[in-house]
């Protein structure tokens, strides 16, 4: 088993217990950045796919994980997508009870402002490399998926 995969199924054990066990905030709001979480890390697990891929020796088992990469694939940008609907709800759902003001009053919003602004520098760079994909579109969009989780783990764990 990959290890982002075990730190991506920690990650949203994690959320999924401070949510429903931990939550001091309003329930629906944090169920949106749940769902959020939980279609950004499906796509993040397609990273972790092609790591074993490239990291398995045994031709068959690469055959078999490569088999169902190429079946998610063409759903990639759509769950990616989905995923943003949903991190942006949440975010209005934010702003609406605390005023766009206060975005910027502790580190949970601070590094949810720039989890967002690094979602859409994903989604952006996801979509420029469906029209013409390039290695610098591919570095920019797996960098700025790299950064995004840390950003993410941070905003969970405030």
């Amino acid at each position: 088993m990959n290890y982002w995969f075990i730190l991506n199924l920690l990650l949203l054990l994690y959320a999924f217990i401070d949510v429903i066990f931990m939550n001091s905030f309003d329930l629906y709001v944090s169920i949106l950045g749940l769902f959020g979480l939980m279609f950004i890390l499906f796509n993040w697990n397609i990273h972790a796919i092609f790591s074993k891929i490239r990291s398995l020796t045994n031709r068959t088992e690469r055959i078999k994980l490569a088999k169902v990469a190429r079946k998610i694939m063409p759903h990639h940008l759509l769950i990616g997508t989905i995923g943003f609907v949903f991190i942006i709800l949440h975010f209005l759902f934010i702003v609406y009870k605390f005023g766009f003001a206060a975005l910027f009053s502790n580190y949970k919003m601070i590094s949810g402002l720039m989890a967002i602004f690094l979602l859409l520098i994903v989604i952006i760079s996801g979509y420029m490399r469906q029209a013409k994909a390039t290695g610098t579109r591919r570095l920019v969009h797996l960098y700025a998926s790299l950064t995004l989780y840390f950003l993410m783990l941070l905003h969970i764990i405030f």
